[in-house]
């Protein structure tokens, strides 16, 4: 049994660049003769569920505070009041150091924090649209976040989706497609 790093934890559970073959069930049937697997076939991908926000409710208040205190301004503020609150007399008060740092640092967790709910809000928005397939030779509309690789999506003209396609097929006489990849 092979040992893998930390890393492969964090990526699809079987990454392709451990695997030469994939068999990939298009509009949710398996190609003809693909009853064949050896143990160089990727057979699981990874979800297209989006998530773009940088933290949970927990890890916000372990995370948050590494980030502020990673800024230099921060840290060199949190070391002046640290050092002077072990000096005996120190020439002026630790609170004059410690009342603008945590000035500083809170407001920037309240607008990280902010930012970030709204990063959620936007990733749900996106994982819950209703998307147009093709499964088992019928149209059905499911979330965003459960198409798989071998769905096939229907898109019409000036509408979004949520995932890497191949263009199969497309309603212009010339067969012509223009895709704008920003959002």
């Amino acid at each position: 049994m092979q040992k893998h790093s930390w890393k492969s934890r964090f990526s699809s559970k079987k990454s392709a660049k451990w695997f030469q073959k994939r068999i990939i069930a298009v509009a949710g049937k398996p190609f003809p003769g693909s009853s064949i697997v050896d143990d160089e076939t990727q057979m699981e991908f990874c979800s297209n569920h989006i998530r773009s926000s940088k933290y949970t409710l927990l890890t916000f208040w372990v995370l948050n505070p590494f980030e502020q205190f990673r800024r230099m301004a921060n840290f060199t503020y949190l070391m002046m009041a640290v050092v002077q609150m072990f000096l005996p007399e120190p020439p002026v008060s630790p609170m004059t150091t410690i009342f603008p740092l945590a000035f500083v640092v809170i407001v920037s967790m309240v607008k990280q924090g902010y930012e970030d709910f709204l990063r959620h809000r936007n990733d749900n928005t996106i994982n819950k649209a209703d998307v147009k397939i093709v499964r088992k030779g019928r149209i059905a509309y499911i979330q965003s976040e459960n198409i798989q690789v071998g769905d096939i999506v229907m898109v019409k003209n000036n509408e979004e989706f949520p995932c890497d396609l191949l263009i199969l097929s497309t309603s212009s006489v010339k067969g012509k497609c223009y895709v704008m990849t920003a959002n």
